[in-house]
C-alpha cells in the first residue's frame, strides 16, 4: 500500500533535466529512476524493481494509466532486450520511408567507403 503523503510528494521528487524537458530524474538515496514522457507515451525505469513498483503504484493512484510491461516500442523506435542490453531500431520507420518512395522492392547496393581514412 502506498502512503498518501508519499503519493503526492513523489511528483515533487522528480527533477526535470534542463537539456531535455521531457526526461525527469528521481534520485532517492542510492536508488534512481528515470521517467521519459512524450504526450501520452511514457517510459519509466528504475535501478530497483521494488522502487519501480512503488513509483508505478504512486502514479496509478494519481493518474489513469496502463502498464504495458516491458518496453517494446516508444515513439516509433522498436526496443528488443538482448543478453547484453537493449537494442533500439528504426527498421520499421526506414521500411515505411522506402515504401512511400516506392523503393521497397529495389535491390540494395554497397556504398563505397574507406573505413581506414581519418
Amino acid at each position: 500500500m502506498v502512503h498518501p503523503v508519499l503519493v503526492v510528494s513523489v511528483f515533487h521528487w522528480f527533477q526535470r533535466i534542463q537539456v531535455r524537458p521531457f526526461l525527469v530524474h528521481l534520485p532517492h538515496g542510492q536508488l534512481t529512476a528515470h521517467l521519459l514522457l512524450y504526450v501520452d507515451d511514457t517510459v519509466l525505469t528504475a535501478s530497483d524493481t521494488a522502487f519501480l513498483q512503488w513509483i508505478i503504484a504512486a502514479l496509478r493512484h494519481e493518474f489513469s494509466m496502463t502498464d504495458l510491461d516491458s518496453l517494446h516500442c516508444f515513439l516509433g523506435i522498436a526496443a528488443h532486450r538482448t543478453t547484453t542490453g537493449l537494442f533500439l531500431s528504426q527498421e520499421k520507420y526506414a521500411a515505411e520511408i522506402l515504401e512511400r518512395a516506392s523503393m521497397s522492392n529495389r535491390n540494395p547496393c554497397a556504398t563505397p567507403l574507406d573505413c581506414n581514412s581519418t
